[in-house]
This record gives structure tokens, sequence and C-alpha cells, in this order.
């Protein structure tokens, strides 16, 4: 009886320990039974999606969080989980307002004590932020062309590193010219 109850102490404190990471993630966690309900969804997630445990717990996944014209490429993800693949995707969540958030997710199955499928883990990261970022050093880069190749005269950029190297970064065709 005595080893019953340490063993059943220690299982409640690994428990515990798991879901306070699980909780307090930075990142969006959750994880989604073999039939697509969500059986939990962490802290961070519930925020920026503007939902509480209990409106999503027991809901299907794909239903309340991914936009009706998404929902046939995720299932083949999800699929593809089931089967036994880890999986990096993005996919669009939706919050309760209907706002769309883009997130990185990684999809890891968990399988039961006789082989079979259980739920998946799912791991996403918001990267609008990135989206955009990456979207504005495009178009940065798209006008510093445009405009290295419309000045006249010669254009050079020289890049100085915290070791006080010094490299030449780019030169521009008129001064390629002129240079041969």
């Amino acid at each position: 009886m005595k080893n019953a109850s340490k063993l059943k102490k220690i299982i409640r404190k690994e428990r515990d320990f798991n879901l306070n990471i699980i909780q307090n993630s930075p990142i969006f966690f959750v994880a989604i039974d073999a039939e697509g309900k969500i059986l939990l969804a962490n802290r961070c997630m519930l925020q920026a999606l503007g939902y509480t445990a209990k409106e999503v717990t027991g809901q299907d996944y794909l239903a309340t969080f991914v936009p009706q014209g998404d929902r046939a490429a995720l299932m083949s993800v999800f699929e593809r989980i089931v089967a036994g693949q880890q999986t990096v995707n993005e996919h669009r969540i939706q919050t309760k307002d209907g706002r769309i958030v883009l997130a990185e997710w990684h999809g890891t199955p968990v399988f039961d004590e006789n082989g079979n499928f259980d739920f998946v883990f799912g791991f996403g990261i918001d990267i609008v932020d990135r989206r955009q970022a990456e979207l504005a050093l495009k178009k940065s880069e798209a006008l510093f062309q445009k405009l290295a190749v419309t000045i006249p005269g010669e254009l050079y950029i020289f890049v100085q590193h915290p070791d006080e190297s010094v490299n030449l970064e780019y030169i521009s065709r008129c001064a390629e010219k002129f240079k041969n």
C-alpha cells in the first residue's frame, strides 16, 4: 500500500510538471485525439486566439480553428501524423473574432501501449511577424536593386564587421563596367 501511494505521488508530480511546462510555454500547444477533437490547448494559444479552455476542449480542431478553405490540406497533414510521421507545416488559424494567424506547426504523433495512434501533440509558433518582415525585406531589396540599376555612376557597399575587417558587399553594374 505504501508503494502504491508513493507511485501515485510520483505520477502526479510528473503530470503536474509536464502540464506546467505546457501551460506556461510561450508557444502554441494543442493535443488532438484520433477523431480530431481538442484534448488540450495551452494558455498561450488560447489567449492569442481569444478562447477559453472550456470553449475548445472536446471541440473539433478543424471546425474551431481552421478557415473552411484550408481544412482539406490540413486533413492530409493529420492523416500523415496518424500514420506515424512527424510533420512541420504552416497553416492559418482563425481567432474567435475572425482574425487570421499564420503559424508554423510541428506535429508529433503519440501512440498507446498497443502501438495505436492515440493523439497528436502540435507545437505552433505565430509567424505573422516573421512573414511581414520577410515581405518588407523583399520589397526593400527590390527597391534597392531598382535604385542601384538606375543611379548614374558607381555604387559600392562596404560592410565593416565587429572584428574590424571590411568586405565589399556590392558593386553596381556601372562600377563593374568601369572596373573591367
